[in-house]
């Protein structure tokens, strides 16, 4: 796999690697290197790359989540991508006191007001409320991608929090055969 730049200038060359089923990978190196695009053309969102990527459960079966988590104007369950119902509200106060959120559920009335948080969340706020939601869709509804790519989605996130976080979703996926690749 070649991987260019917008300006077709080579920033991976001749890439090749095999990733199994469970398991979970770190890539390091220095900023400018290629990492984040070598991600973004796994995901199917970079289309500067020549050669063949084989992902066997499909691009269907994979989440990717990005350095700039997005937040919308909308309820809070759009912002988790999920539907919630009155049973849940004790799984995700507790969810969100583990990702040190509760503040936001104080300046909030109801799960299914409108509000513009993309407005008044914080970086480091925006990727734990991802966090969140990729947690109440493991936990709540039993979903697990095949594949788990997370491009700097923690990079606003202090280094305690971040290693809580990265172990409970270890635990939730280890016997889901889920495959993590991290920058």
């Amino acid at each position: 796999l070649d991987i260019y730049n917008p300006d077709m200038e080579l920033l991976i060359r001749q890439f090749n690697f095999n990733l199994g089923a469970g398991d979970h990978t770190l890539i390091m190196g220095p900023s400018g290197l290629g990492k984040s695009s070598l991600l973004r053309t796994l995901a199917g969102l970079w289309p500067f790359a020549e050669g063949h990527i084989n992902i066997p459960s499909g691009k269907d079966d994979m989440l990717y989540m990005p350095q700039s988590a997005y937040a919308s104007k909308g309820t809070l369950q759009d912002q988790l991508h999920v539907t919630l119902n009155n049973t849940h509200e004790t799984y995700i106060y507790n969810l969100f006191q583990q990702l040190n959120l509760l503040h936001i559920l104080n300046r909030i009335d109801a799960f299914d007001k409108v509000y513009d948080f993309a407005d008044f969340l914080s970086p480091g706020e925006k990727q734990r409320m991802a966090f969140a939601s990729l947690f109440a869709k493991l936990e709540l509804f039993n979903r697990s991608p095949k594949l788990l790519i997370f491009d700097e989605a923690t990079s606003a996130i202090d280094e305690h929090l971040e290693g809580q976080m990265m172990t409970k979703l270890i635990q939730l996926v280890n016997d889901r055969q889920t495959t993590i690749l991290t920058v």
